[in-house]
């Protein structure tokens, strides 16, 4: 999420650490000679004429700042400062800060440290102050942050102002000094108590989050109403974020705006952030698209992390403007750098998808990572999906389901979803079906995936009582809610009148919104209501288009389905080639129908060429997997020893199996083997009974068989008769015929 509307300020690290360049000697000295006469001015130059280093000083004042009606001269502020003598800690000091902020002379940060040292040598408390920042911040020398700190102590006891807010943000932040919230209090109270603006600031923070001090958020107001009087922006957000938010104060949106607005004119990044919002969503202004880009692009370019994050989803969603993902995807980018964590988050998942960017499983599993050890529960879910799918890194389940605990106990209902499986189904982690149904109901406000799954519960009864009104009634609110799976399960179940009245018309409604949706299974199942005309008029030509999809998809039975019908030339055009590549596609996902074909095409040399090894191997593969088909065909195989050795025995026991399972192909061929006594003892009797069932199912060459069967049948019944009355004659004419070749008779 962006940013969460409130003053908090964390995660900072001495890289962002913000110095504040402010010396209230300044506007003392400013003041001071604005209320005294001018002629004061002559006497003040005599003054530093003659060597005065107080009043060579105050004329680099005059000419800097334009005091008493005398034209600002950056170069003569710079020469009278230059003319102040070495032993002057303010003539360093102002001569340090000439160079620093480029008055009257090049920048030049090393001589301004330089001159910074000199003035802290003579122990004048702003020289050590600006010192310090040249060592906190490591201008003009090697950045030293214990140093700094020390400096700022030393400025801060001779009761330096800025010295104390200084070193009350680095106590606040830990940063060359151990963190101590309360240590930064009292520092920023001091720094209060002399009206620094920050400090006031600084301390309305402490007491509205309760840091270092009592929580208070009356005197939080108080302070950030006085920071924001003398004009400060940081304080005039920080006010106009209460009554935005309600917090201490009645909720009153339009002034927000109005504190957002002022402080904006500083060109303060936060502040045009806040306005931004407030015009993108109306609040206490009127909605403006193009103003809310104005804001959020100059505080952008000021490199604000919750602008670029802003302008990102800006120009992803195609706010104002067409939208434009790569563009997005920078953006999210540069606040990623900046260490913003939602940033990180997005473009993970652009890396993850290759949606805007160059897909990228390791740098979107790194981007998760970064951002989920900040404690984004978000981030804690995605990077516990890459484990869990072993996407960018190496798979591990176990460190999936307590990257998915940890998202979960921070309310991530997406985590709770995926935990819930692994505890639905004991993936590394004790099966437990009631612990997930808990997590899906928990879950499902929020995640429609968490519903559908709830309804699975219900429906099979795993974790819950089956229920399968309840599994209905949470199928139709997920597909209300969009969830595919949902509509297309309340669509097969309209279809088919299971647990609903049957309903055609409602089942195509439910089936075609989750083929539109890209479900690869609606679209198979859309085919077949067009080519067999359920619940829609029928046409072949779309039953062919909807088929196409889903096998492109990669779903086997479409595959198999479409490869039927280019092989019959359903779709106007006959293409074995085509047809066989898809039905090899559809085989190896193990459709087992789609083996047993693909045998027949290596058979039959269907889109390939002729290999009746393959064959075999295939046959004998679908055979396995229950395929009647395939248990025929390789019986087949075996009886006339094609792509293996000859086995009658073999073909008998796979027609057999075949022909339990009713297949009337499957019954004419055992029953020839029964009528020849082809691996198996010869019955005609068996085998008439099998031609008779296989011509019921139709198979047509089983009429002829059953006449030749039952031809033979009644041959042998009179052949038996005819043993049985003429068998004594019978015996008697072989042993004349016997005795007559024995005495030599006739041939």
């Amino acid at each position: 999420m962006a940013d969460d509307n409130s003053n908090r300020i964390e995660g900072i690290g001495p890289e962002d650490y913000e110095v504040v360049y402010f010396a209230p000697e300044l506007l003392q000295y400013a003041n001071d000679r604005q209320k005294e006469a001018k002629d004061e001015f002559q006497t003040t130059l005599e003054l530093a004429e003659e060597g005065d280093p107080q009043a060579m000083v105050q004329m680099g004042l005059n000419y800097l700042y334009g005091n008493i009606g005398i034209e600002k001269n950056d170069k003569k502020a710079f020469e009278w400062f230059s003319r102040v003598p070495e032993d002057s800690g303010p003539g360093r000091y102002w001569l340090g800060l000439c160079y620093a902020a480029a008055i009257g002379v090049p920048r030049d940060f090393k001589r301004a440290a330089e001159l910074y040292r000199q003035s802290a040598d003579l122990e004048y408390a702003p020289g050590q102050c600006y010192l310090g920042m040249c060592y906190e911040i490591g201008n003009g020398v090697q950045q030293d942050l214990v140093y700094a700190a020390e400096l700022y102590e030393q400025a801060a006891d001779a009761g330096y102002p800025l010295a104390m807010l200084n070193l009350g943000l680095m106590y606040y932040r830990g940063v060359g000094v151990p963190l101590s919230l309360e240590r930064a209090a009292e520092l920023f109270t001091e720094a209060a108590e002399h009206r620094v603006p920050k400090g006031l600031y600084m301390l309305g923070v402490c007491y509205e989050f309760g840091y270092g001090i009592s929580q208070n958020l009356d005197r939080a107001r108080v302070l950030y109403e006085k920071a924001a009087e003398s004009g400060d922006p940081e304080g005039l957000c920080a006010y106009g974020l209460l009554y935005l938010n309600g917090k201490g104060v009645e909720k009153d949106e339009h002034k927000a705006f109005l504190q957002f607005e002022q402080s904006a004119k500083t060109g303060f990044p936060r502040a045009l952030y806040f306005l931004g919002e407030c015009f993108l969503e109306g609040k206490g202004t009127a909605k403006n698209e193009r103003k809310a880009f104005g804001c959020f692009s100059v505080a952008s370019r000021a490199g604000h992390p919750d602008a670029l994050y802003k302008m990102g989803a800006i120009y992803e969603q195609g706010i104002g403007s067409r939208p434009n993902g790569k563009r997005a995807a920078v953006f999210y980018k540069q606040a990623a750098d900046k260490g913003h964590v939602p940033s990180m988050v997005r473009l993970a998942q652009f890396h993850e998808v290759g949606r805007y960017v160059v897909k990228d499983l390791e740098k979107a599993a790194k981007l998760y990572e970064r951002a989920a050890e900040e404690g984004d529960p978000q981030a804690m879910c995605g990077l516990g999906a890459m484990y869990y799918y072993g996407n960018g890194v190496t798979k591990s389940i176990r460190r999936a389901v307590d990257l998915f605990r940890k998202s979960a106990d921070l309310g991530n209902s997406t985590a709770m979803y995926f935990l819930g499986m692994c505890l639905e189904n004991g993936t590394g982690v004790e099966a437990d079906p009631r612990q997930a149904a808990e997590l899906y109901f928990k879950a499902s406000e929020e995640c429609v995936e968490a519903q559908y799954a709830l309804a699975l519960c219900y429906a099979m009864g795993k974790g819950v009582p089956r229920d399968m009104n309840k599994a209905v009634q949470l199928y139709r609110q997920a597909a209300d809610r969009g969830n595919v799976e949902s509509k297309y399960s309340l669509g097969c179940m309209y279809l088919d009148g299971d647990y609903v009245e049957k309903d055609l018309k409602r089942a195509f409604e439910y089936i075609f919104e989750a083929a539109k949706a890209g479900h690869p299974a609606a679209n198979y199942q859309l085919g077949r209501m067009y080519e067999k005309g359920l619940g829609v008029e029928m046409n072949r030509r779309k039953a062919g288009s909807y088929y196409k999809t889903a096998a492109n998809a990669g779903h086997a039975q479409a595959q198999f389905r479409r490869a039927e019908l280019l092989m019959g030339g359903s779709e106007g055009r006959r293409d074995q080639v085509q047809a066989f590549e898809l039905i090899e596609k559809a085989a190896a996902q193990g459709l087992p129908e789609a083996v047993c074909q693909l045998g027949y095409c290596y058979e039959k040399g269907f889109g390939t060429k002729v290999n009746l090894l393959l064959a075999f191997e295939n046959y004998k593969k679908s055979a396995e997997m229950g395929v009647a088909a395939g248990q025929n065909n390789l019986g087949y195989m075996y009886e006339h020893g094609f792509g293996t050795q000859r086995d009658p025995e073999k073909a008998v026991a796979c027609y057999e199996q075949a022909a339990r399972q009713g297949l009337k192909e499957a019954k004419y061929n055992l029953a020839s083997m029964y009528e020849r006594g082809c691996g198996t003892d010869k019955n005609m009797k068996k085998a008439l009974g099998l031609y008779q069932e296989s011509c019921a199912l139709g198979m047509t060459t089983g009429e002829k068989a059953i006449q030749r069967v039952e031809r033979a049948i009644q041959r042998r019944r009179v052949g038996v008769l005819l043993l049985g009355s003429a068998g004594a004659l019978t015996a008697a004419s072989v042993l004349w015929q016997l005795t007559r070749r024995i005495l030599g008779g006739q041939r």
